[in-house]
């Protein structure tokens, strides 16, 4: 792909939650999946190299799912640019789901890191047809995701 498109087009990976867990301090990292791993390969590969971003699609893998860890264990083989991606509450979805204060959080942390951004997931989801601080929507997770990382105008309608 990189022949096919080269920079400055960019190729970037959707990566799933538990991709980069199952060696190393993430041995054993919960929760355990047939997708634990499934990234494993590519990050230990020269491939990786042609790969501008990582997305880390954290969520669809269950409330016990902690984004931060799967932060941490793309970080630990990764160190380009990385996206945490965080969900909306929606149907068929399975978690986790961030109240506005864990989107800050972890928005907080990602910013911490030169090469660390957020993506919301769908950002146009509506939990149940409105949004709360406990369910945010798209726009109140992509506010907090703001604030989080210190960015200025977060709560402005213009967002």
């Amino acid at each position: 792909l990189r022949t096919a498109l080269p920079r400055p087009a960019l190729l970037t990976a959707a990566v799933w939650s538990v991709g980069a867990y199952g060696e190393g301090d993430f041995r054993l990292a919960q929760p355990s999946s047939r997708y634990t791993g499934f990234m494993l390969r590519l990050l230990k590969s020269p491939t990786v190299s042609d790969l501008d971003l990582l997305s880390i699609q954290a969520y669809d893998a269950g409330p016990t799912f902690d984004p931060l860890q799967a932060w941490h264990a793309y970080r630990a083989l990764w160190n380009g640019p990385l996206a945490l991606g965080l969900a909306v509450q929606r149907d068929g979805g399975t978690g986790p789901f961030p109240t506005v204060p864990e989107a800050e959080l972890l928005a907080r942390t990602v910013a911490s890191d030169p090469l660390g951004g957020m993506m919301i997931y769908p950002v146009l989801g509506i939990p149940d047809g409105r949004g709360s601080a406990n369910r945010p929507d798209g726009l109140g997770l992509a506010k907090a995701m703001c604030r989080g990382m210190r960015l200025i105008r977060c709560d402005s309608e213009g967002l």
